[in-house]
């Protein structure tokens, strides 16, 4: 899962607190998102094709991949613009199979502080899993102004599943 560019093309000019100097005074990289302005919401949607490995498809229907998702999530002091990043596991038809999210991450998370929070979620992949669609979801922000929810440091990474439940033995009394 990639970062943004610094500048895309036809992007126009980017406003002094994006530069990359106050994402890492906030706790960000170089890159980072933001809401966006003129908007009280915005998304960006990344789709992550699993089709093409029949070995990670046999893996994922057995329960032994788990999905993390990462990522460093804030806003603007006592703003309450918020960011919500959300997986989506996709059947082959694109029939969503379940989610997992991270965020929000309030003003009151914040202290009303600007600054980026860690947050981070793993989930064991559903059966039949072949996509998994991730969105960036900035909400809560004031229309016609800047939309101040940050985003930066994402991460969806799939791996063998090393969690182990002990067995308990289960006696079941009936009346």
């Amino acid at each position: 899962y990639g970062t943004a560019p610094r500048r895309p093309p036809g992007f126009g000019t980017v406003p002094t607190f994006l530069s990359s100097d106050y994402a890492q005074n906030i706790g960000g990289g170089t890159n980072y998102f933001a809401g966006g302005p003129d908007n009280n919401s915005s998304a960006a949607t990344q789709l992550i094709d699993l089709e093409s490995n029949g070995a990670l498809d046999a893996e994922i229907d057995g329960g032994q991949q788990v999905a993390t998702l990462s990522g460093d999530l804030g806003g603007s002091g006592a703003g309450p613009a918020e960011m919500t990043v959300t997986a989506s596991f996709l059947s082959t038809g694109g029939t969503s199979l379940g989610t997992e999210s991270i965020g929000p991450v309030s003003a009151t998370d914040r202290n009303d502080q600007t600054e980026l929070l860690a947050r981070s979620a793993t989930a064991i992949i559903p059966e039949k899993t072949r996509a998994i669609d991730v969105t960036m979801s900035a909400g809560g922000g004031a229309a016609n102004q800047y939309n101040t929810a940050f985003a930066d440091n994402l991460s969806l990474t799939v791996a063998p599943n090393v969690f182990t439940f002990p067995s308990v033995p289960v006696t079941l009394h009936r009346p």
